[in-house]
């Protein structure tokens, strides 16, 4: 979740995305220390198979406007950088979701 005021904000976000999904496709170290994570978040209730590969990645984006989020109320770069995410996703048959988030 990212609460937008810049461009370059968002532009982080969407890379974050693309980078963390290619990690856990790519890297069984990545992988790793994923599942460990959740284990641990989890108090040891939820486990990651370690050939668990992402099938989904989901955006919250909260405008500082307060606007609800439209692609049209992004940042010109933003919107660039969204669509260049969300095209190497589905690439590799990863599902996105942008979610605008009030507040």
């Amino acid at each position: 979740m990212k609460r937008a005021d810049r461009s370059s904000l968002l532009s982080h976000l969407f890379m974050q995305g693309v980078v963390s999904a290619d990690a856990l496709r790519e890297e069984p170290s990545a992988r790793q220390r994923f599942a460990e994570r959740v284990h641990a978040v989890s108090g040891g209730t939820r486990t990651v198979p370690l050939d668990f590969k992402p099938s989904r990645v989901v955006y919250g984006i909260a405008l500082k406007s307060g606007e609800a989020l439209t692609a049209q109320n992004l940042f010109t770069f933003a919107q660039v950088a969204m669509y260049r995410a969300v095209r190497h996703l589905r690439s590799f048959e990863i599902e996105v979701e942008i979610v605008g988030i009030s507040g």
